[in-house]
């Protein structure tokens, strides 16, 4: 099946279309275009020509918040089935595969509701019996093609609020990518289910042996409360993954996966007009659908007094630390501003007066953003004797200071110095620049949002 999907990805004709009408901003240094396809699907390209090669992008507005209660974890173990082809691609024989497939969803479908052990093991062993017998007529055709299209990079990753998926590619490859990822992103077969599970469930354990994993959830849930959605692990709970239903990811698949709901970003060697009528060609072949409502996502509610607690595991000390911020909207620019004044590498609050003296180990701050959520995270390690209250009394003592403004105005110039010279060495940089246009999409932002938080800084 390969070699055919292969002659199909290159014989294709280039039909030729009007010249595209991009949204652009004045004073960009990306050069971002944007546009819109019928269907609903975004698309930023971005011209780089420093090397011959594309860093491509395909957000989805949907990740673990969006997970159905009972099936938790479900947007990650979709995007490790993303992987698995389609009814097209890496099928030997769909015809014969495929009603196999469906009695692997009727089975653990089966599996989920049953409740005695025994009758579980016996209907576990069917699916492995019948998973077995379906392997027989699939493969892992989708890996072989992107490696030999020499795809140097394709990964994907969760997280709350979106799913995204991200390839590294010669540039002349373009065409056949894109018609690969259209295939990809419009059908998808669930295949090899169960074995995926296993690898899934792996990566839980892994998490489980993982302090800063276990930490940051452990945070989360103390800072927002045990019902926010931030208090579910992205990974899902243990119940959820030994039980899970292929019709609730294939309902998941249906609801969020349409382009309405899709970003995709192209930033590298390519030319604009060619490229969008590339894109016109294969992902403008996508139904439009409407996208399902999703739910508000919660607000994070300041705190009326501390709140802390203690995880334990096989790695050294350490104290992470985070503060709910709230900014007026048009004002968020100031929460990545006060990191910057916090930390910066050279001559931030932290650099100087805790780094530099060495009175830690290690430090930084970030800014993690929610919607409209802020949360100002602090990581630090301490020193070989120090304990973590006196790691925390030194943080909050350089909080303090930056509340009184106490600190060196010169420290703003800097900040702003370095937001300028950031910005010329992301858009020098064709995957940095793609990463850009991500986390734009990703917090509903414009090229002019971004400007104009620069100009605000300044």
């Amino acid at each position: 099946m390969r070699n055919v999907f292969l002659l199909i990805l290159f014989v294709l004709p280039i039909f030729l279309f009007a010249a595209e009408k991009f949204e652009t901003t004045p004073g960009d240094p990306f050069h971002f275009h944007s546009f819109k396809l019928e269907n609903g699907l975004t698309v930023v390209l971005a011209k780089n020509t420093d090397q011959p090669k594309i860093k491509s992008y395909l957000m989805v507005r949907a990740g673990s918040f969006d997970d159905p209660e009972q099936s938790t974890g479900l947007a990650h173990y979709f995007e490790h089935m993303m992987f698995k082809g389609t009814s097209r691609i890496a099928a030997l024989d769909w015809e014969k595969e495929k009603p196999l497939l469906d009695k692997i969803e009727e089975l653990f479908e089966q599996y989920r509701k049953e409740k005695d052990p025994a009758k579980r093991k016996a209907i576990y062993a069917e699916i492995d019996k019948t998973s077995l017998e379906a392997a027989k007529y699939s493969n892992n055709e989708y890996e072989e093609i992107i490696r030999s299209l020499g795809c140097s990079h394709f990964n994907a990753f969760t997280s709350y609020d979106i799913t995204a998926y991200e390839l590294v590619f010669p540039a002349d490859m373009l065409e056949p990518i894109l018609t690969l990822e259209a295939e990809r992103f419009s059908n998808i077969a669930m295949r090899r289910f169960h074995t995926e599970l296993e690898t899934v469930y792996e990566e839980f354990n892994r998490v489980q042996d993982n302090d800063f994993r276990q930490a940051t959830n452990a945070l989360f849930k103390l800072i927002a409360g045990d019902n926010h959605p931030l208090a579910r692990p992205i990974i899902g709970y243990p119940e959820h993954l030994k039980s899970p239903s292929i019709r609730d990811i294939k309902k998941f698949f249906e609801q969020y996966y349409v382009p309405e709901n899709m970003v995709l970003i192209l930033s590298g060697d390519l030319d604009y007009e060619k490229t969008a009528a590339l894109v016109r060609k294969t992902f403008g072949a996508l139904p439009a659908k409407k996208v399902a409502a999703r739910k508000p996502f919660p607000p994070i509610e300041p705190l009326q007094q501390p709140v802390t607690t203690e995880i334990t595991g096989p790695e050294g000390s350490f104290l992470y630390m985070a503060i709910p911020l709230t900014a007026e909207k048009g004002n968020n620019y100031i929460v990545d501003l006060i990191c910057s004044v916090l930390n910066n590498g050279q001559n931030g609050i932290f650099d100087i007066n805790l780094r530099n003296k060495q009175k830690v180990q290690s430090i930084s701050c970030s800014n993690l953003s929610f919607e409209n959520n802020h949360l100002l995270t602090i990581f630090a390690h301490p020193l070989n004797g120090q304990s973590l209250e006196q790691l925390r009394l030194l943080i909050e003592e350089e909080l303090e200071n930056l509340k009184k403004g106490n600190f060196d105005p010169v420290i703003l110039t800097a900040a702003v110095n370095n937001y300028r010279f950031g910005v010329m060495q992301l858009a020098e940089d064709f995957e940095k620049t793609a990463e850009v246009a991500l986390n734009l999409a990703w917090n509903k932002l414009t090229i002019n949002d971004y400007l104009n938080d620069l100009k605000k800084i300044e």
